[in-house]
């Protein structure tokens, strides 16, 4: 078995127990557990870390512990993938796709760039 399917397969049997855990839990397991499976998908090697790391639950368990106050889904995801991989840093991207009058502009934008 590959690693994206065991991976996958470990994080959605803990999803149900971790939407229990605590005051964030219920708006942020079902998209961190996205998160992290498309991560998974992309790196076999991530997967790897998911495989061999700790739970889900426990990875959502002190993701909960550690918030103190609303959290934005990147700061939250950005602790679920250290809690796999304490030196990992995501980056967040948008961008603005306009075909205005025939020209196709895109405008990228790091959201870390401010920060």
């Amino acid at each position: 078995m590959s690693y994206f399917i065991e991976a996958r397969e470990k994080i959605e049997k803990d999803i149900p127990a971790a939407e229990k855990v605590g005051r964030y839990t219920p708006l942020t397991v079902k998209p961190t557990a996205n998160a992290l499976i498309a991560f998974c998908d992309q790196s076999e090697q991530f997967a790897e870390k998911v495989v061999g790391g700790g739970s889900f639950l426990e990875c959502i368990r002190k993701c909960d512990k550690s918030t103190k106050q609303a959290i934005s889904d990147y700061d939250y995801f950005s602790k679920a993938v250290r809690f796999y991989d304490p030196d990992a840093k995501i980056k967040v991207t948008m961008s603005i796709e306009s075909g205005n009058k025939g020209r196709n502009n895109i405008i990228q934008l790091n959201l870390l760039d401010n920060l």
